[in-house]
């Protein structure tokens, strides 16, 4: 049984996330990399310096179990690479240009528990690309450029994206899929066709890769920010956030 010690270690780790604060330039777009770092590493180093989370570089070479699981949106997994019990944290587990990015692990002899964070910036709308947040067990950690107001959600959340949009969205996703395989045979059989000369057709293997791409419109509206939404609803992403971070920290 958790004592109320526990329980609250994952109150204000929420409330210390909410009100951290990042030296950002929201005026030189061109600087949006350097800002994405500086956020996602602010929330690496409160850990570390606060809650002694130890730093995993994503280069260790036995992470690719590890990676699988995150890939596949599982909270847990087996601790095949012998990590010693502590809990760690890894920047990038995936790569730069790849979801989600900050990794939490907590080591308890054979298991670990995975918890995941992505960061975003906002300005009005955000940038999604292919990371629309539908995964149930991730959180999301907004900042507005603008106002410096955050905001901390859990995705898949009624409030963020609704059923009937997801349902759009995997829609979507299925048809670029049909589509890509639809061409990509094409491009595939032009490869061994010849044309009236004897020449082949595609002989560089000349395809097709569409990437999904999510997109959101600017919402000049400051109550369609995130970051200014009710407190009511706040309140409920409080909720969902201390009892995951309870369930990744006690749940063995």
């Amino acid at each position: 049984m958790l004592n109320c010690k526990m329980i609250k270690k994952s109150k204000i780790i929420y409330n210390d996330l909410i009100n951290l604060r990042f030296n950002i330039d929201q005026k030189n777009k061109n600087f949006t990399q350097k800002n994405s770092k500086i956020h996602e590493r602010g929330i690496i180093n409160y850990l570390i310096k606060k809650w002694n989370f130890k730093e995993i570089s994503n280069k260790f070479p036995k992470l690719k179990n590890i990676k699988k699981h995150v890939k596949n949106h599982e909270t847990f997994c087996e601790n095949s690479i012998k990590l010693p019990n502590d809990i760690y944290v890894i920047w990038k587990l995936r790569g730069s240009q790849n979801h989600p990015d900050i990794i939490l692990l907590n080591v308890k002899n054979n298991r670990i528990n995975i918890f995941p964070i992505e960061c975003k910036l906002s300005s009005g709308k955000i940038m999604w690309n292919d990371n629309i947040p539908v995964h149930n067990h991730y959180f999301y950690h907004i900042v507005n450029v603008n106002t410096k107001k955050t905001a901390l959600f859990p995705s898949g959340d009624e409030y963020i994206i609704s059923h009937e949009v997801k349902e759009c969205y995997k829609n979507y996703k299925k048809e670029i899929i049909e589509l890509k395989n639809k061409y990509q045979n094409i491009f595939t059989m032009m490869e061994t066709s010849k044309d009236n000369n004897g020449n082949l057709i595609n002989p560089q293997g000349y395809s097709v890769y569409p990437r999904v791409n999510y997109c959101q419109k600017i919402k000049k509206k400051l109550q369609h920010d995130f970051t200014e939404y009710p407190c009511l609803i706040k309140m409920e992403w409080r909720k969902k956030f201390v009892s995951c971070f309870d369930s990744f920290m006690f749940d063995f």
